[in-house]
């Protein structure tokens, strides 16, 4: 590289040589203590979501006992009830991926200079916290539904006379 220049003009001061692309990387590109700082807020952000979720949706699978117990007690198969809860928790879920995914991405775009060397909409990351949230949401919808069962948590408590 040096020849080159100095053939053109020998004038020419060179004292490093590196690509462009190097360059350009230590412009934009934040340090890697922020970088990991960024990351580790995101990873946090994301388990507290996760959790708040399977809060909410272990909540609304308290609150529906009575109705479960009666259905049950009406015939209904635990495994009736545990396939109706997933299938009222699944619209809501599918609901909340696509809002979180869009703002996810529409947010990430706003910060696109903390994404150096990653597009705001990688898929590997979206498809990665969109797994994570569909599962905590699924499961903890099923685990307390798990649960349901005529002689156990949904029978008729006990009364001594």
């Amino acid at each position: 590289m040096k020849e080159a220049v100095w053939s053109v003009d020998s004038s020419q001061p060179i004292d490093r040589i590196f690509p462009m692309t190097a360059l350009l990387d230590g412009a934009v590109a934040l340090p890697r203590p922020t970088r990991n700082l960024v990351s580790e807020f995101a990873a946090v952000a994301l388990t507290l979501g996760a959790l708040g979720l399977v809060g909410v949706s272990s909540y609304a699978v308290r609150v529906r006992r009575q109705e479960l117990g009666i259905r049950l007690a009406l015939g209904a198969t635990p495994r009736r009830l545990q396939r109706d809860l997933l299938a009222d928790v699944a619209p809501v879920a599918a609901m909340g991926l696509i809002f979180g995914i869009t703002l996810g991405i529409g947010a990430a775009h706003l910060a696109r200079g903390l994404l150096h060397g990653i597009s705001p909409g990688d898929p590997w990351t979206v498809l990665g916290a969109a797994t994570v949230v569909s599962g905590a949401a699924l499961l903890s919808t099923y685990i307390p539904a798990r649960g349901i069962e005529p002689s156990r948590s949904l029978s008729c408590p006990k009364h001594h006379s």
